[in-house]
């Protein structure tokens, strides 16, 4: 971590007029900080040095636009002269992008996850937040993120050369699936501005049983499927995933009974799946091949994500895709 806890209160106190106790939080790319004040708790972001600004300003309207929407999700604050990405300088000297929001209560979704109703209503929140994200402004994004699934040639190149092991073959096979079969077959799907990283860290389940969502860093414009897919990874080792009462098929029950998808986009599905499997494991090999320092922190996964992979290459996609019509999804 490149900042310092005395730094943060230092640009918390200039900025913002904010006191309070602080701690480091995880993150994969940023530094986050939780911020403990006599009226609440509040997260700051410090966004990586390499990040362009270009992303900065996708996340924070696709945040802005939430605000009305009455769905749990983080409040982004302006500063004490109206801005809301002050800079700090970090221990490196680089010059750093911050954002400070509201803290999302919640229990985590990944201590539920095998729990279908909660799945189901999972699914309902993600696609009333992308319905409302249907109707957003957003500015132009690059997605230039390691997590766009279809933009995957950013993670083929970064894949390239890095000893991936007795994983080489299944990535490279899904995500040769990915581009060369799925895209092309959603070329001509609307895309719209998506979370993109629903995971059960980001999901938190409320006290009423709708779920709340943090962590927006990875959003991008893509179909919905992509979305759909993207959360849907989680639950592929749980339970039969073809069955009607899965939490897999749940998830997608919930979703679809809100914004239905197209028998077409349903059918991708379970090769979108694979594809961000792939670039989960991937992106993770790579970055530990890169910084072996902070290997066992960006593997912490990978045994997990092979699992998952494993219960998808055992999947009967015909079954699934039958399963899923006969509960009115696709239809």
């Amino acid at each position: 971590m490149e900042t310092t806890l005395d730094q943060i209160a230092q640009h918390l106190q200039s900025h913002y007029g904010i006191v309070g106790t602080l701690s480091a939080l995880p993150g994969e790319h940023d530094d986050n900080f939780l911020v403990e004040t006599q009226n609440g708790h509040l997260v700051v972001r410090v966004v990586a040095a390499d990040q362009d600004e270009e992303r900065d300003r996708f996340i924070l309207a696709v945040l802005a636009a939430l605000d009305a929407s009455g769905i749990v999700c983080p409040t982004v604050l302006a500063t004490v002269d109206g801005t809301v990405t002050p800079v700090l300088r970090d221990n490196s000297g680089n010059l750093r992008r911050s954002w400070v929001t509201t803290f999302v209560p919640g229990r985590p979704w990944g201590e539920l996850l095998d729990q279908p109703h909660v799945a189901f209503s999972v699914g309902r929140s993600l696609a009333q937040l992308d319905r409302w994200l249907a109707d957003a402004v957003v500015p132009p994004s690059s997605g230039d993120t390691p997590w766009n699934l279809t933009r995957p040639e950013g993670t083929l190149a970064l894949v390239d050369g890095v000893p991936l092991g007795a994983d080489r073959a299944r990535i490279q096979a899904y995500l040769t699936g990915l581009t060369e079969t799925v895209l092309p077959q959603l070329r001509d799907v609307q895309s719209y501005p998506i979370h993109n990283d629903a995971n059960p860290d980001n999901v938190l389940i409320q006290a009423d049983g709708t779920a709340g969502f943090i962590d927006f860093g990875d959003s991008v414009c893509a179909p919905r499927a992509v979305e759909l897919a993207v959360t849907a990874t989680y639950l592929a080792d749980i339970g039969e995933a073809a069955s009607l009462d899965s939490p897999l098929t749940s998830l997608i029950r919930g979703y679809c009974s809100v914004l239905p998808l197209t028998p077409l986009e349903v059918s991708c599905l379970p090769g979108l799946m694979r594809g961000r499997l792939a670039l989960a494991l991937g992106n993770a090999l790579a970055r530990a091949h890169r910084d072996p320092q902070r290997a066992d922190y960006v593997l912490r996964h990978a045994g997990r994500a092979r699992r998952r992979m494993d219960a998808l290459d055992a999947l009967d996609e015909e079954r699934a895709l039958r399963m899923w019509e006969s509960a009115g999804v696709g239809s």
